[in-house]
């Protein structure tokens, strides 16, 4: 575990290089590189190269640790894969920043996530990172990471001051406009929405949607993004003038950025058509339905779970 607190260091500037090679069966042997791009879309090393991964295999199967690095050879990942396709892991997967900081760890048993051992690693990062949280913002990460997992498994109670502390050292450091701190308040947010703090939910969606708005604008793909989730927030309160009329903002957005006929668009039908099935306003619920059905239809055919 000591190991994975220290800063690994990098490797090299200039990328690695493999010869890739295959046994006389044609399956994979040796040591093997594979190069991404930002998107993590395979690329030749010619290409637009950010991260890289390399690997090492027996008759076609990875053996060893399998390590992801960024382009200035810093490790991003490492871990054991038992399957490439589909990717499965055993054991510790290790996530680092560009600084070398671990961020997340996860624990695998046969290709299968063990969320409780997973919690168990990432509290011991958190513990072991508390007195450098001021020190460089990489080690907020994995308090976050850890808030998120808490949220994740029904943990209120223990997500709700991990998230504050990472509230209060990011509108030090960074000020609340930053979008790591927008990005924070909005799961408090969430947060607050799944434990029927709904009052507080409303300031925290109210407060990162301003600064959103402001820093994108009203038109932005991340304004619209929270819109849904606000409305939403609005309904469970019986705010159902105000649910319907972020619902409708939501749309007309949607209409001019991406069209009508967009999976986005047919989405907030169908939520703005719950709506109006709550409040028993039937004929427009049922127009919206019909909407969404014919929109499903034509991209996905009669036959599909959508």
């Amino acid at each position: 575990l000591c190991a994975q607190l220290i800063c690994i260091i990098s490797l090299a500037q200039k990328l690695p290089e493999a010869t890739n090679a295959v046994d006389g069966k044609g399956l994979k042997t040796g040591r093997w590189i594979y190069y991404y791009d930002q998107n993590w879309r395979p690329v030749a090393k010619e290409g637009a190269v950010e991260f890289y991964r390399i690997i090492s295999y027996e008759a076609d199967k990875p053996v060893g640790k399998f390590r992801d690095y960024f382009k200035n050879g810093q490790v991003k990942k490492e871990g054991r894969l038992i399957s490439e396709s589909p990717e499965q892991f055993e054991g510790e997967v290790v996530f680092y920043s560009p600084k070398g900081i671990t961020e997340d760890i996860q624990f695998f048993h046969q290709g299968n996530l063990d969320p409780d051992k997973s919690l168990q690693l990432l509290e011991g990062i958190v513990d072991d990172y508390q007195d450098y949280l001021s020190d460089d913002l990489d080690y907020l990460i994995s308090t976050e990471n850890l808030a998120e997992a808490y949220k994740k498994n029904g943990r209120y109670e223990e997500a709700e001051p991990l998230f504050k502390k990472v509230l209060a050292i990011q509108r030090q450091e960074l000020g609340e406009n930053d979008t790591r701190c927008v990005d924070t308040m909005a799961s408090l947010a969430v947060l607050y929405q799944r434990m029927s703090r709904y009052v507080d939910a409303e300031l925290f969606y109210e407060k990162s949607l301003a600064v959103i708005k402001e820093q994108f604008g009203e038109e932005s793909p991340e304004y619209v993004e929270g819109l849904p989730s606000f409305a939403t927030l609005y309904y469970q309160m019986g705010h159902y003038q105000k649910s319907e009329e972020m619902y409708l903002r939501s749309l007309e957005i949607l209409q001019k950025t991406v069209g009508k006929h967009h999976i986005d668009y047919a989405i907030a039908q169908g939520n703005l058509s719950l709506l109006y099935g709550t409040v028993g306003r039937f004929t427009e619920e049922e127009a919206l339905l019909h909407e969404v059905i014919a929109f499903m239809k034509q991209q996905y055919g009669e036959i599909h779970d959508n």
